[in-house]
């Protein structure tokens, strides 16, 4: 009998004619979940007239956003950064002397608004711009005692820019890396 030729299907790499790579079956994508959420590090650099009664601030928050489609989504972010802490020595008693205070600044951050997304298969860049609302508060600890008061000292309106690429990491969560920048109104 003459001898048949091997069915295609079960040739190795190696046996398939000129070399040519097997075709891989299509995988279905898995479905995008409109909802997105996680928490992030913050960091602020004050500038202009913040600056001078403030230092480099870092915290922490939570980012939430819904896509609307696969290039827009409304996005929101909370966060809370400590601007520094400085030392001072008040009068506490004429007897006693002076005591040193820690005065801590710090800010809560609430944002809400666009974002532009183009993605392409593990990449993503996006550009976000939203309206801000800021609470900065001043808290007075004296160390050694259990001495502390939080006074709040501004609430603030204002404005961000942003813009970030992202990166899957293919275990569920993204890498996102921005930047924004913040127009508070009424803020020295």
């Amino acid at each position: 009998s003459p001898p048949t030729e091997p069915d295609e299907s079960s040739q190795t790499d190696e046996e398939l004619p000129w070399g040519a790579p097997r075709e891989e079956p299509e995988r279905p994508e898995r479905p995008r979940i409109p909802w997105q959420a996680g928490a992030h590090l913050a960091v602020g650099v004050p500038t202009g007239d913040f600056a001078d009664v403030s230092e480099v601030g870092a915290g922490l928050g939570v980012r939430a956003h819904y896509e609307l489609s696969s290039a827009l989504s409304i996005r929101g972010d909370a966060d809370f950064l400590n601007y520094g802490r400085t030392r001072q020595s008040i009068l506490f008693h004429p007897v006693y002397g002076t005591l040193v205070a820690e005065i801590t600044n710090q800010g809560y951050r609430a944002r809400l608004g666009p974002q532009l997304a183009m993605r392409r298969a593990r990449w993503g860049m996006y550009l976000a711009g939203q309206g801000s609302v800021y609470l900065f508060r001043a808290n007075t600890a004296i160390p050694g005692t259990t001495y502390s008061e939080s006074a709040d000292s501004e609430c603030a309106f204002g404005w961000v820019t942003g813009a970030g690429v992202q990166y899957d990491l293919g275990i569920g969560p993204w890498l996102d890396i921005g930047l924004s920048h913040h127009v508070i109104s009424g803020v020295p």
